[in-house]
Parts: C-alpha cells; sequence; structure tokens
C-alpha cells in the first residue's frame, strides 16, 4: 500500500506541470496547431507526388524548408534573447496563417503548380525559423526547474505527436467522396487559430535579458561561441545533425515509400504516419511519467538505436500491418531521442542563452531533416528506394555512436 501511494505520489508529481494553466495552454494549443501543419505536410506531399511522380520532387518539398531553417533560426535565437518571446511568437504565427491560407486557395482556385507549394512551404519555414526559438526558450519561463524534464517530454509532443492527429484525421476525411486535397490545406491552415488564441490568454513573465543593451550582432557570436567552446552542447549539436540529417529524412519520402514498397494509396498512407506520430505520444508520455533529469544520455542513445533499427525494417517490409507497427514504434524511439537531447541542452544553458542555444537545436532538428531528404530522394532515384533509405539510416546511427563513444561529455554519462 504504501509502495503504490508513493509510485502514485511520483507519477501525479511528474504530471503536475500540466496544472500549471500556462503551460497547459501552451501544451494544448500547440498540439491542435501542429496537427494542422502536418495535414498540410501530408496532403502538399501527396498533391506534389501526383502532379509529378518523382522522388526528386517529393524530396523538394521538404528541401524548400531547408534555407529558412538553417540560416534563421539563429537570428530568431537573438530575437528571442532581446524581445518579448509571446509577441515574437504571435507574429509568426500569424504570417504563418496567412501563407497557408493563400496556398490553400491557390491551390483550390485551379492556379496550383509544384513551385507554389515550394515557396509556400520557404516562408511557412521562415516562420517556424523565427517562431521555434522562442518557443523553446520560453519552456523555462513557465515551469519550474523541476518540471523541465516533464515539460520537455510532453512538448515534444506537440511537433512529432501532431502527426498523429493530423494525418489520421486526413485519412478519415478523404474516405468521404465529398472530401478532396483542396478542403485539407484549408482546415490544416484553421489549425494556426489555436495556438493564436492561447497566445492572447497565457500569462508569460516578461524576459529581459542582461544582454538586451548589446549589438544584436555581438549576441549573435557569443551564442555561436558558447555552443562551440560548450563540450556538452557542441557534442549534443552533433548528434542532432547526424540523426536528423540522415535518419529523420525518410518522413519526407513517405508517400514513395506508400507506393513503392507497400503498394497502397494516400489513406493508407495517412495511417502510417498516424502510428508515428501516436508512438511519439506515447514516448512523450513515457518520458514524463518516468524520466527525471539522470539518466538522459542513455534513452537518448537507446532511441536512436532501435529508431534505426525500425527505419530499417520500413525501408524492407511490403506488409502493410508491420509497417504501421514498426512507424508506432519509430515515434516512441524518436521522441525518447529528441526530448533526452533537447532536455540536456535545457538543464546545461543559462536562461539568457536561452534563445540562441536553441535555435541551433532548431536548425539541426527542423533543418537537417528537409536537407536529407533532398539527398535520400536524389539516392533513391539513383540507388533504389530501400537501399538509399538502409544506407542513409545506418550512417546516421554510426556518427552518433562515435561521438558518444569519443565525446568524454557524453561517454563520461552513460
Amino acid at each position: 500500500m504504501a509502495l503504490a501511494a508513493l509510485t502514485q505520489s511520483a507519477y501525479t508529481r511528474r504530471f503536475a506541470v500540466l496544472r500549471n494553466p500556462d503551460f497547459a495552454l501552451f501544451f494544448y494549443s500547440l498540439l491542435t496547431t501542429n496537427s494542422g501543419r502536418w495535414m498540410i505536410i501530408v496532403v502538399q506531399g501527396i498533391w506534389v507526388f501526383e502532379q509529378t511522380g518523382s522522388k526528386a520532387a517529393l524530396g523538394g518539398v521538404g528541401a524548400a524548408r531547408v534555407i529558412p531553417l538553417i540560416l534563421f533560426p539563429i537570428v530568431g535565437g537573438v530575437l528571442a534573447d532581446r524581445f518579448d518571446r509571446r509577441k515574437l511568437m504571435l507574429f509568426w504565427q500569424l504570417f504563418g496563417l496567412v501563407v497557408s491560407l493563400a496556398i490553400a486557395f491557390d491551390i483550390a482556385l485551379g492556379y496550383g503548380q509544384v513551385w507554389h507549394i515550394y515557396v509556400a512551404g520557404f516562408l511557412i519555414a521562415v516562420g517556424n525559423a523565427f517562431d521555434q526559438p522562442a518557443r523553446q526558450a520560453v519552456i523555462p519561463q513557465i515551469v519550474t526547474r523541476e518540471q523541465i524534464p516533464a515539460a520537455v517530454a510532453l512538448s515534444s509532443i506537440v511537433f512529432v505527436g501532431g502527426s498523429a492527429f493530423g494525418p489520421m484525421l486526413a485519412a478519415g476525411l478523404l474516405l468521404f467522396p465529398f472530401v478532396n486535397i483542396e478542403a485539407l490545406f484549408f482546415l490544416g491552415a484553421v489549425g494556426y487559430a489555436a495556438i493564436i488564441w492561447a497566445l492572447l490568454k497565457m500569462d508569460i513573465p516578461p524576459s529581459a535579458p542582461p544582454e538586451r543593451r548589446e549589438r544584436p550582432i555581438a549576441n549573435f557570436v557569443a551564442g555561436i561561441k558558447y555552443a562551440v567552446a560548450s563540450p556538452i552542447i557542441s557534442a549534443l549539436l552533433l548528434m542532432a545533425l547526424a540523426a536528423n540529417l540522415f535518419g529523420r529524412s525518410f518522413q519526407g519520402i513517405m508517400p514513395a515509400v506508400a507506393e513503392e514498397i507497400l503498394r497502397v494509396g494516400e489513406s493508407e498512407l495517412s495511417l502510417l504516419l498516424s502510428m508515428m506520430g501516436f508512438g511519439a505520444l506515447a514516448g512523450g508520455f513515457i518520458l514524463a511519467a518516468v524520466a527525471e533529469s539522470g539518466g538522459q544520455t542513455r534513452l537518448m542513445l537507446g532511441g536512436m538505436l532501435v529508431f534505426t533499427v525500425f527505419t530499417v525494417g520500413i525501408a524492407l517490409s511490403p506488409y502493410l500491418p508491420l509497417s504501421l507497427a514498426f512507424m508506432f514504434v519509430i515515434g516512441v524511439s524518436s521522441t525518447f531521442f529528441s526530448s533526452s537531447l533537447r532536455t540536456t541542452m535545457q538543464m546545461e544553458t543559462p536562461g539568457h542563452m536561452q534563445g540562441r542555444v536553441m535555435s541551433l537545436w532548431t536548425v539541426m532538428f527542423l533543418g537537417m531533416g528537409p536537407l536529407g531528404g533532398l539527398f535520400l530522394g536524389m539516392a533513391a532515384d539513383w540507388l533504389g528506394l530501400s537501399p538509399a533509405l538502409v544506407i542513409m539510416t545506418a550512417i546516421g546511427l554510426a556518427i552518433v555512436a562515435v561521438v558518444a563513444l569519443t565525446r568524454p561529455a557524453i561517454r563520461d554519462r552513460l
């Protein structure tokens, strides 16, 4: 009885962050908004592949997001460390809403072309590049230090977990004959309203960083220097680079996996992506329930290993039920890796550097995946889809393992 009470007490304590009204608003609204974004991502891929039949063109949908997500997050990080983070997020969410509605009308009115999708993806990525550092940096402002691991685990659900509800809703709606791809563009765009409403309601303490009076270029340089000089931050960023460039790149060519390996259609593709999202949800809740600030390195490396094994399974399996199970495990393991890595970064970074350091994480997490998708798409056209996917994923695991074993900042935490 005493053990059960103690276990229940620990479980309740770890989920106490969801009783924080500001974090709860932040979490649920972002989950809703990102579900809409994932719906847009899915239907963009379907639309481009239907128009071209090219895996390289499909990879280009993600690659259109590469330049903003590589160049602009560090600038967004400087802004996040100098100005009000809520106002920054509100502006960029409104920007994303306008661009998403514009491409929805473009497609619905019959003017859509592939390059229009690329331009819209580029512009939305500009908004994400500036929004993400503020979004990550605001978490320590609205929760206590002890709640950071749970808050990060739950907020990890927002990005990958949105991929459960968005594609699932898209798959369900496409079963109705009166629902088409064009309608889903609009529905995904409307999802931005959730986070806009939440940001207007949240009570976020104003940030007043000590470096506010320095010139922006000095802030920029200071952030880069700090990340490079820190043994733990530089190692984590290198691992994030490898995992996302070579591992998560497969998501951008899932329409090709569905058609060429599994021989299934749009609804099954949406179901596959949904299963990965449900796995991410499960992984996030597991971490929030059991993970403390310690043990993050083992969770991170274990997650990367499992992710690699089951991604290879996706490349080789022609059976839909098996691939659905694989996608669920991929979702769990990817959350273990990314959430544990991000928790360590935020715990090791001082408050006045949060925006800039997390902007570098944004580059690795959001920028490298689409870039890898472009490389994977070209490699798939040359080598074949399955061999290219196996090779890319294995390279990512190898680099992460080398960093873990050769960098004392990581090795000593095992």
